[in-house]
């Protein structure tokens, strides 16, 4: 134990009174040998009987021979000492002390003059591990008997017992301690405590036995010694008075007894400071390495008796001992990339809480992959990918308080994996800059537009203001990108009314962009600026006008552009109705209803709307994720005034899943990808159902092809995602060429899977996108431009959209 009995003492009183030891309270005022003897005779002519005022008489000490008497705050009856007075000097007399000696002894009884030990640590004196290191020696004094702390055991200690007389004393009774050699009073009963000689709880008579029993015994001080590692003691002198036989000396005529510990470093007070005195506190600096075992002798001192020396008390300090480090490494698989776990919350030190830790990991090249120091206990446990195959080390560093260093080197072997790494993407950084995107919230959205990328985005220049904002790429790379053209500023479009954007779409007709917005107006109405061509002007906004049916709607799941006009599905939930409305003209004039989809709710069940996809030869309303895992579907070969046939059926039943669904751009073919794995369906895909949907001589023919994810078995936790996301965002389906393209989002980055076929009964291998430099980002949209795949990431660390095109 190194920092002495702090943790077992101080919690109780021991921090208390130290602390008003460094406030510089001081000790007592005492009176000079004069009013000693003037407080003698008061109470000798009190008595009125010259037998039983011997004692007392005999008391007054020789002037500067003896420490002063301490007086109480309140002088106790005069007719109360008489009786204490009295019983005293039968107890000399059956203890056959002599009542009139004059000679003090040294204190009899073990362990005589000293309460316990503690000692605190402070700080090293240099900063090598050899260099000795500060202790604070605290001596609390206990001299059986001295009741006023005077340092003598005579007749002027019947004045604490008359004051304190019937009080209860209140001990510690939870304080365990080699070093404790007497009851350790509470706070409250500190002065008390120390008149209660004999312990038993209580200040009464019993306790001027204790007086008689060690009648004219004093103490001067302290002799304190060391030893190492058991060998010869060695004396450690009073710094302030070298020349004196006492390490540690009571107040005494020019020896101030309010002397700062944290400033002497040596010296005595009591406490409490006022009021009658409660512990005498000695206290030392000593500079002990802590490489070696010690021991501290202390021994009461009365420099006037014959046999100066009392029985002495030892406190061992064993030297330290290092450190115990140990790593349980845990890793999630056994081919690249995977996680690395390290939990070294098992390292042990005999005082856990001054250890600190740094933890490293390099790879064969000597690349430091993490260097992390930390003192947290909750930080005991790290996690860190390893992103290629070789060896990895992994080094565990424990420093304790006393600068003592180890260390603990461990090696893993990582193996390759069948996760092919695709080079073959351009990132163009498009300048655009928004706050943190997540997944399906519909904040921006990538489209082509004339051969060329474009980007719709909601910009917040304040918190009280709702834009969009239109981004053309200036080049069909996508290297150099417009800041950005106004469609439309939200507020002004609501005209007073509270209005916030749910979702974006960007979609092209006739070269031109054409921009569709979910909004929130309290209606559930759905905004459109159509025909952006005043963008050929300056610092004009498109054309604009409001669709869709007002009322109690339920949110519309997209906005679908078939055949050259816009589609809007609505769901009318208070009349279970759903609602289409189809744009008359190529003009941003107005939309009109063109057909009501009454009683078929049942088709509605579930969580997810309608989505309207068009071909040129029928209009299919689609449902997936309802009450059963099934695909719905309604078609209508009447794209004017649909006539809706029966609800169709595909798939099966058996488990909750979740589906993405992309559709060809031609709308004949219809693709669902239904995540599945042993630990979690919405989480994990170790497998991955492919449903798909092809349209043959007018009727769907619907296939499913299940593939089990081999090369991520190893190491699931790779595919999911971070910072908060919801399982539903950072999953995309694309069809490319007729084939379906799988992406997702994993902590290393961006993964995809591509189908080899139509109906994607053979896979390809997993796929990291790797694209040549270190960042960090996340997905939002794949689209298909100019015939290659194209994603709209963003930079964590900045938020900056970036387009990554496929070469």
């Amino acid at each position: 134990m190194y920092l002495g009995k702090q943790g077992q003492l101080a919690a109780a009183v021991l921090g208390v009174l130290l602390l008003g030891a460094g406030c510089g309270g001081g000790g007592n005022a005492t009176l000079d040998s004069e009013q000693s003897g003037t407080v003698a005779a008061q109470l000798e002519a009190s008595m009125g009987n010259p037998d039983l005022a011997s004692p007392l008489a005999s008391a007054a000490p020789e002037p500067d021979s003896l420490p002063a008497i301490v007086l109480p705050e309140q002088e106790p009856d005069p007719a109360l000492l008489e009786m204490l007075n009295a019983m005293l000097v039968r107890d000399l007399s059956a203890a056959g002390k002599d009542i009139s000696a004059t000679q003090t002894q040294a204190p009899s009884g073990e362990g005589n003059g000293i309460r316990f030990f503690e000692y605190e640590l402070t700080q090293a004196t240099g900063p090598a591990y050899e260099d000795p290191w500060n202790r604070q020696l605290f001596i609390y004094e206990m001299l059986l008997g001295d009741y006023d702390a005077n340092g003598i055991v005579n007749a002027a200690d019947l004045v604490p017992v008359a004051r304190f007389l019937g009080t209860e004393v209140h001990y510690l009774e939870d304080v365990v301690s080699d070093d404790l050699y007497r009851p350790l009073p509470e706070y409250e009963s500190i002065a008390a405590g120390r008149v209660d000689g004999n312990f038993d709880g209580v200040v009464n008579a019993s306790d001027i036995t204790v007086i008689a029993q060690h009648w004219m015994e004093a103490i001067d001080g302290f002799r304190i010694y060391t030893s190492r590692n058991s060998g010869p003691e060695q004396y450690l002198p009073d710094p302030h008075e070298p020349s004196s036989s006492l390490s540690v000396r009571r107040p005494h005529a020019g020896i101030d007894d309010s002397l700062n510990p944290y400033e002497d470093q040596v010296g005595f007070f009591h406490y409490p400071f006022t009021g009658p005195p409660g512990h005498g506190i000695c206290f030392y600096q000593l500079a002990l390495d802590v490489v070696h075992d010690w021991e501290i002798r202390v021994v009461p001192v009365n420099l006037l008796s014959e046999i100066q020396e009392s029985q002495s008390r030892t406190i061992s300090i064993p030297a330290n001992q290092p450190p115990v480090p140990d790593m349980d490494i845990t890793l999630s698989g056994d081919t690249a990339p995977l996680m690395l776990s390290v939990d070294f919350s098992a390292s042990t030190d005999e005082l856990p809480d001054s250890i600190s830790y740094r933890f490293r990991i390099t790879d064969e090249s000597g690349r430091v992959l993490r260097d992390r120091s930390t003192s947290i206990f909750s930080e005991k446990s790290q996690n860190h990918i390893l992103p290629d195959a070789g060896t990895y080390t992994i080094e565990l560093e424990m420093k304790d308080r006393f600068k003592y260093v180890v260390n603990l080197v461990e090696t893993v072997e990582v193996a390759a994996s069948n996760v092919v790494h695709d080079t073959g993407w351009t990132l163009s950084r498009t300048g655009i800059l928004m706050g943190k995107v997540n997944g399906d919230t519909g904040q921006v959205d990538l489209e082509s537009v004339a051969g060329q990328p474009a980007i719709l985005r909601i910009h917040n220049p304040d918190s009280s203001t709702n834009q969009v904002l239109y981004h053309p790429a200036l080049d069909a790379a996508g290297q150099s990108w417009d800041i950005g053209r106004l469609v439309v500023d939200a507020n002004e479009l609501a005209m007073g009314k509270e209005l916030w954007i749910l979702g974006l779409e960007l979609n092209e007709r006739d070269g031109k962009p054409l921009v569709c917005m979910q909004s929130g107006l309290g209606l559930s109405t759905v905004l459109y600026t159509a025909d952006l061509t005043a963008y050929e002007g300056v610092d004009s906004t498109g054309s604009g006008f409001i669709a869709g049916t007002s009322g109690e709607l339920g949110i519309k799941s997209t906005a679908s552009l078939v055949d050259g006009r816009l589609w809007l599905p609505q769901v009318d939930w208070w009349n279970q109705d759903i609602i289409f409305q189809r744009e008359s003209q190529v003009l941003p004039s107005m939309f009109m209803q063109v057909s009501v989809l009454a009683d078929q709710l049942q088709f509605m069940t579930g969580s997810c709307g309608p989505l309207l996809i068009g071909n040129s030869e029928e209009l299919l309303l689609l449902k997936y994720n309802g009450p059963t895992d099934t695909i719905r579907l309604m078609s209508s070969a009447d794209q004017l005034v649909p006539a809706w046939g029966d609800v169709l059926e595909f798939g099966d039943a058996e488990s909750q899943y979740r589906r993405v669904l992309a559709a060809s751009p031609d709308g004949r073919l219809l693709c669902f990808v239904r995540e599945e794995s042993a630990g979690s369906s919405f989480q994990y895909p170790h497998t991955l159902m492919f449903e798909t949907l092809e349209s043959n001589n007018g009727t769907w023919q619907y296939s499913a092809a299940e593939h089990h994810l081999d090369a991520l078995d190893s190491d699931y936790s790779l595919i999911l995602s971070d910072d908060n996301r919801q399982d539903s965002d950072w999953r995309t389906l694309a069809i490319v060429d007729g084939r379906p393209v799988y992406f997702f989002q994993g902590i290393l980055g961006v993964y995809y899977i591509a189908a080899q076929d139509e109906l994607a009964t053979q896979l390809g291998p997993p796929t990291l996108i790797e694209l040549g430099e270190d960042i960090s980002w996340n997905f939002l949209e794949v689209e298909e431009i100019n015939g290659k795949l194209a994603i709209l990431g963003q930079d964590r660390d900045s938020g900056e959209l970036l387009y990554i095109a496929q070469n």
